[in-house]
This record gives structure tokens, sequence and C-alpha cells, in this order.
């Protein structure tokens, strides 16, 4: 008593204000909980006075703290996605976000796991539980999180969720569907989440421009020049034939270990590591592999 002087409920133009029409709200829905941030601890007196006076049974208040940035300021949009709709757009499952958010400020009774089944979580919540503390919002963990997720899903399933994904970004019709999808099976471990698979698929779709300058001197030009010698006498390379060709090429210049392997991938892919090498040069295909082999001769 004596907390509050008499305040809006209403505006001169008729509309009510939040605090007014949130009771109404939640009263005619039955709300028996209210659990939001701590930013919302100051309107909660005046809204019990209004679930007394309108009659409504008054629900339990539950007030948290904020989940904060890892720099410890406020969520934006220079921290990355900020709605549940641009995750989802991205490729992170409903399973992995709810588990994320829910050990946000929140400890598991099994101390060091994380990843726990929706049904583990609704088990074990309470919120009791909640730190008083603000949580800080780690897009590390929510990735690999989420690619524990994804590591679950038959190789179908992830194929059929990435396929999306790849056809929006690329002309994917210079590859059969049976192939697009050896090429997604092959991409599809290690994503943390489904849109990662744009940038890990683009050496499919295009060409590299440039290599290290170190790889451009002229024994890597002649390694280059044998490699696409051998694979155009070949009228059927396979990731065999590929193996035992970069393994004969190794001893006959002299090339061992990176200084091998990596060359070959630079001015094949663009990259310097990667999924497995021959499996990537068996995928591409002898014509593709061959026109970026002469393009850097």
């Amino acid at each position: 008593k004596g907390m509050f002087g008499d305040f809006v409920i209403m505006r001169s133009n008729g509309m009510p204000v939040y605090n007014f029409a949130v009771v109404v709200d939640d009263g005619l829905m039955n709300i028996t909980h209210i659990i939001r941030a701590e930013e919302h601890l100051s309107n909660t007196g005046r809204q019990i006075l209004l679930y007394r006076a309108l009659g409504f049974p008054l629900p339990v208040f539950a007030h948290t703290a904020l989940i904060l940035a890892q720099d410890g300021s406020k969520l934006s949009k220079r921290h990355g996605a900020t709605s549940v709709e641009e995750y989802q757009r991205r490729g992170y499952l409903s399973e992995a976000l709810f588990n994320f958010l829910s050990i946000l400020g929140w400890t598991p009774p099994e101390e060091g796991k994380d990843k726990l089944a929706r049904a583990e979580i609704i088990k074990a919540f309470g919120l009791e539980k909640i730190s008083k503390s603000s949580a800080k919002f780690d897009n590390g963990k929510l990735d690999w999180l989420n690619g524990e997720y994804l590591k679950e899903l038959p190789l179908k399933q992830m194929i059929s969720l990435l396929r999306p994904y790849v056809k929006n970004a690329y002309d994917t019709s210079v590859y059969s569907e049976e192939k697009l999808d050896e090429i997604l099976a092959i991409l599809a471990p290690g994503l943390n989440f489904l849109e990662q698979v744009v940038e890990e698929s683009k050496l499919f779709f295009e060409a590299p421009l440039s290599v290290d300058e170190e790889y451009q001197e002229p024994l890597y030009l002649k390694l280059v020049a044998r490699l696409k010698e051998e694979i155009q006498q070949n009228p059927a390379p396979d990731k065999e034939f590929y193996q035992e060709l970069v393994k004969n090429l190794g001893k006959e210049l002299g090339l061992k270990g990176k200084n091998l392997f990596m060359p070959i991938r630079q001015y094949i892919t663009g990259q310097s590591h990667g999924r497995d090498l021959y499996a990537l040069m068996e995928l591409l295909g002898q014509e593709r592999l061959l026109s970026r082999l002469a393009a850097w001769l």
C-alpha cells in the first residue's frame, strides 16, 4: 500500500496501456505462470493490483536474468541472428535450439552433459534452479550442439535438408541428381548448421581463382602438368586411380606430405584443407578436373 499512486491504464485516445492490456490478455487465457526477463520486474506490482481489481487468479511470476552477448552487452544484430526465424533459415534444428536455450542460466543435473533430450529437460527443469546471473549467448556452443544433433540424422534425411540450400545458391544442373546427392553425402559430416553447406559446396561449382604464391613455382606447375597428362590418358579415372597417381607423382617429383597434397588441393578446389582429396577429385569428374588444371598452365 502506498507504493503506487493512481496509474494510467487507458490513453486519451482509448488505447489501453501495456500493463492493462497484458493483464487482460493473460487473465482471459488463464495463464498460470509468467516467466520473463528481469527488466519487467518493475511492472509486476501494478499488474498484481490489476489482476486483483479484475478478479483474475494471480499467476506465478518469475523473472530471469537477461541473456547477453559474449562481450557482456545486450544481444543485437551485430552479434548474429536475433530471431528464431533466422536460426531456422540458417538450418539450426528446433531440438538443438530448445536444448541450447534451456541450459542458458540453468545447470543440467549431470555435470558436463549439455546435450539433453526434450523429455530430460522437462523432467529436470525447475525455476528454483535458474541462475540469478546473466547468461552469455555462445554461438560457438550452439554450433557445436546443433552439429551433434545433425550427426544423428539419417544420411538420406540430411541430404534432403541440404539440397534446397545448394540449389538456391548454385546452378546444380551441371550435375545429375544422383551425383549431387553423392556430393552432399561427402559434405554432410562436420556441418554445424545446414546453411554452412553453401560455402562447403562452393568448390564443386566455382573454379579456384588463386593459389598460395609458394605453389606457383616451376616444380608445382610441373606437378599440375603431369597430373593433367595422366588424368587425360585414363578413360574412366576413379578414386583409387587418383590415389595411386598422386602417390606416383610424389615419388617422380620428390614431393611428399603437405608439399604434395596441398598444392594439388589448392589448384583443384582453391582450399588448403577439406574433405578426402581423392573422393573430391572423383566427384568433380574428369572433364572438370582437366579444365581446372589447364587453367593454370
